[in-house]
């Protein structure tokens, strides 16, 4: 699906991307293969006419227009994650959070931090607030 010209499943790729900093690693996460994370990256950087990732070793060092990029994705992704959600009668999400929410919350550190966590199910409840309409231009 395209937006303004951008495949948003790019959208995607990039924030595994930042989250990997391995293209290997981030392509496994969102289950791609490696050549066709590749070819997301070549993408990105056409579409956003930026490198957006340089190679230090075989960590993936992102430029400060990828770096600009990160959190605005990030918070769409996890916006629209947590708006596709069903709710129980009680007004609970029925499904967990994914990975992003997940580790936006703090729970994954909790999880690896406290034994008794590892196993267990959380049940959470998210009040959200946007202070501005979300605004898509025509």
């Amino acid at each position: 699906m395209r937006f303004k010209g951008l495949d948003l499943n790019l959208l995607v790729a990039l924030d595994a991307l930042m989250t990997e900093r391995n293209l290997t690693a981030a392509a496994r996460s969102i289950n791609l293969s490696q050549p066709a994370m590749s070819a997301a990256v070549a993408r990105l950087r056409a579409y956003f006419c930026d490198e957006l990732f340089t190679m230090r070793g075989r960590e993936l060092v992102p430029t400060p227009r990828a770096e600009g990029l990160a959190a605005p994705i990030r918070e769409a992704l996890v916006h629209i994650q947590l708006s596709v959600i069903s709710r129980d009668e009680d007004g609970y999400f029925k499904s967990g959070v994914g990975n992003a929410a997940y580790e936006a919350c703090g729970l994954k550190a909790a999880k690896s931090s406290f034994p008794a966590m590892r196993n267990s199910t959380v049940r959470m409840v998210l009040k959200l607030a946007y202070p501005r309409a979300l605004r898509l231009a025509a």
